[in-house]
């Protein structure tokens, strides 16, 4: 079982800066293959915060995947 969060139709990402002030950055994607998924909803709430305080409808979603 994944989590993501969401914020409408598109999925949040995490990206890790390598230089500057803030340690990460936190935006939108329209594909899943790019966004930020936690292998736990322990992790997840871990970001909930962070992630709220840039999107503050942000919600988290329990991802499921399908193997064909």
């Amino acid at each position: 079982m994944f989590y993501v969060y969401v914020v409408g139709d598109k999925f949040v990402t995490i990206k890790e800066n390598k230089k500057g002030d803030k340690l990460f950055s936190i935006g939108l994607t329209k594909s899943i293959e790019k966004c930020a998924y936690f292998d736990n909803k322990k992790k997840a709430n871990s970001w909930l915060k962070a992630i709220q305080f840039v999107y503050p409808n942000a919600e988290i979603k329990e991802a499921t995947l399908t193997i064909k």
